[in-house]
């Protein structure tokens, strides 16, 4: 079927419960609607595994970021957009129920086209050679080194696919990196729909200047996810999976700070300018870790699923503790901010491909011995070398 058409089917499927959501005459029908509209949300592994699929693992980073950051962005522009939406049809002459009820139609007859135009002009892959070749690679003899250094075969079979799919699900990679998408795009989740009514409440704006703010931390996604990714592609070059762990963790860091910082502003000022750099730095971890997803197993469709799921997850926890604190929702994110400081640490036990922090120091500190431990020979054997 491949990750394009699948997308595609989920985009129109999405869009039957969200065409009946203007039917929806009591609360029970508005949960239900709701639950099965989060298939249109579910749409973004089947895309994040079409970029993956698509480019090479040189740039995959900065490809998943841009696509999901422009996934995100569209949370932005709807908040800015469907209210304009809703005053055009009031502007006609409908009533306030019905007005609303036709916005809801405008989506459906977007995601009915985009479902259209990726059915019909979407390529899973480059070429049809690169599709070759890929088969080619993931089902031949894969060559593995152990310990000793000895070459060792190994032949993929049904049992093995399984068993490694097994692997993925309990892979300590992949649980880190739910939580480390949990602390960004869960975090973001929740923030865009607490921030508004925070700056109402905290600062006396009006409610459409609340919702302002709530709409342009959402739109910012059209560069800062992507320059996430960006600089996650430009780490590994330098610094190899290392360099896109240790880039997560500084925004993590970045994203506590200002966000515990944000809690404490008693200006609204102060409260704009940390606000920033927590949007920023929050988002853009969104695409850094998405640069390490494709890396992690060759079972990307599962990686980018779960760890996807743990960013909704996340998001529904800190909803949950922003419920707790109602009237004190600088606590949440007080909480929010340690929560994310803890992610960073964590990250800190990334071990993807044998590829550790703890090790890229070692052998940092090993290339910095070596030219001391010549010398000292050299002077040993009688000998001098200008080093």
């Amino acid at each position: 079927l491949g990750p394009s058409r699948l997308m595609a089917i989920m985009l129109i499927i999405g869009s039957i419960p969200l065409g009946f959501s203007a039917l929806v005459t009591s609360s029970t029908g508005l949960i239900v609607v709701r639950a099965f509209i989060g298939v249109l949300g579910a749409t973004f592994v089947p895309c994040q595994y079409w970029t993956t699929a698509l480019f090479s693992k040189k740039i995959v980073g900065t490809a998943n970021a841009i696509v999901g950051g422009w996934g995100n962005m569209g949370a932005g522009a709807t908040n800015l957009l469907m209210p304009q939406v809703y005053a055009m049809f009031k502007a006609f002459g409908l009533s306030t129920g019905t007005s609303w009820r036709a916005s809801l139609q405008i989506p459906v007859v977007l995601c009915l086209i985009v479902a259209a135009l990726i059915w019909f002009f979407g390529e899973d892959k480059p070429s049809a050679e690169y599709i070759k070749a890929k088969f080619q690679e993931d089902h031949s003899l894969i060559e593995k080194k152990d310990v000793e250094g000895e070459t060792v075969e190994k032949k993929k079979t049904a049992g093995s696919v399984a068993t490694d799919m097994l692997k993925t699900l309990i892979n300590p990679n992949v649980l880190l990196l739910c939580f480390a998408y949990a602390c960004t795009f869960g975090v973001e989740l929740s923030v865009d729909g607490a921030v508004g009514d925070y700056f109402i409440k905290t600062f006396g704006v009006t409610q459409q200047i609340g919702a302002l703010f709530g709409a342009v931390f959402g739109l910012m996604n059209i560069f800062s996810r992507a320059s996430g990714g960006i600089i996650s592609d430009f780490a590994h070059d330098s610094m190899g999976l290392q360099g896109r762990y240790i880039w997560l963790i500084i925004l993590s860091l970045i994203s506590s700070a200002s966000i515990i910082g944000f809690s404490y502003c008693t200006t609204i000022e102060g409260a704009i300018v940390t606000l920033i750099i927590f949007s920023y730095c929050c988002q853009a971890g969104c695409g850094a870790t998405y640069g390490i997803v494709p890396f992690v197993s060759e079972y990307m469709g599962t990686v980018s699923g779960l760890v996807g799921a743990g960013g909704s997850i996340g998001g529904a926890l800190f909803n949950v503790v922003f419920s707790i604190y109602v009237k004190d929702p600088a606590t949440a994110f007080r909480i929010m901010g340690i929560v994310v400081a803890v992610s960073a640490f964590f990250t800190c036990f990334l071990n993807v491909q044998k590829q550790s922090l703890l090790k890229f120091f070692k052998s940092k500190k090993s290339a910095e011995k070596v030219p001391t431990d010549e010398k000292e020979a050299n002077e040993l054997s009688g000998t001098t070398v200008d080093i």
